[in-house]
């Protein structure tokens, strides 16, 4: 139950979490130059 509920879990997050990464990298590439 728990390892499902993780799983559901994790697909929107980890989503999330490279939507955040990719903003990031980009945000470090354009911010110097």
């Amino acid at each position: 139950m728990l390892t499902t509920f993780h799983r559901v879990w994790d697909g929107p997050h980890l989503v999330a979490l490279v939507a955040r990464m990719e903003a990031f990298l980009l945000e470090t590439a354009v911010g110097p130059a």
